[in-house]
C-alpha cells in the first residue's frame, strides 16, 4: 500500500509569496486544482492514533476513490497509508447509501500544486476555514523509510524558511471542529 509522510502548516502571505517564487525558480510547474472532497469517517476504525477515512475526490472531469488510515505519530509527523482508484459516477450513486458512516465532510479547495521528484507540494485555500495552508506530502518509494521522508519534508520546510508549527489533524478535522463552533 502506498505511504506517504505529511507535513502541514497555516503560513503567511508572505510566505506563499516566497514558495510560489522558490518552486517556480527551481522550474517546478505550477497547477491550479478546484477540488471537492467527500470525506466518510469508518466509525470502527478510529481510535485516539489512528484514523480511518473514505473520501471521494472530484476534479472536475473525474472522480477518485480514495482509502486511508492515518497515524498521528506526533504533532509534526504523520503518516498515511492509501488506496485509490478512478469511480465512475453511478458506482458512487449507487454505492453511498451502504457506508458505515460516523461522520462526513464535505471539503471544498482550491490548491496550487508543484510536484518535485516524490514530493507533492500544495498551498490551499479550503473553503471554511480561516487563512492559507502549506502541506507537503513526500511519496515514499519502495524500501525508503518513513525518516528519509521526513527529512525530505524537513529539508523543504527549511527551504521555504516556514517556522510555524505543524498542524496534526486533517482538514477534514479542522472542518468538523470549525463547524462545532
Amino acid at each position: 500500500m502506498p505511504t506517504n509522510i505529511e507535513i502541514k502548516v497555516k503560513i503567511t502571505n508572505e510566505d506563499e509569496f516566497r514558495i510560489a517564487t522558490i518552486c517556480d525558480a527551481a522550474g517546478l510547474q505550477a497547477q491550479e486544482l478546484k477540488q471537492t472532497d467527500i470525506y466518510f469517517s469508518l466509525s470502527k476504525y478510529h481510535n485516539a492514533d489512528s484514523s480511518s477515512y473514505e473520501k471521494y475526490r472530484f476534479n472536475g472531469t473525474c472522480m477518485e476513490f480514495i482509502q486511508y488510515t492515518r497515524y498521528n505519530e506526533s504533532q509534526k509527523n504523520k503518516t498515511s497509508y492509501y488506496k485509490k482508484c478512478v469511480v465512475e459516477f453511478e458506482e458512487f450513486a449507487r454505492d453511498i447509501d451502504k457506508r458505515p458512516v460516523l461522520t462526513t465532510v464535505t471539503k471544498e479547495r482550491v490548491l496550487y500544486l508543484w510536484k518535485d521528484e516524490q514530493t507533492r507540494i500544495h498551498i490551499d485555500n479550503v473553503h471554511g476555514l480561516d487563512g492559507v495552508f502549506l502541506e507537503l506530502e513526500v511519496v515514499l518509494n519502495d524500501g525508503q523509510t518513513q525518516e528519509e521522508g521526513r527529512k525530505i519534508a524537513d529539508d523543504l520546510l527549511d527551504l521555504f524558511a516556514i517556522t510555524a508549527l505543524p498542524i496534526s489533524i486533517s482538514y477534514c478535522e479542522m472542518l468538523l471542529e470549525s463547524n462545532r463552533r
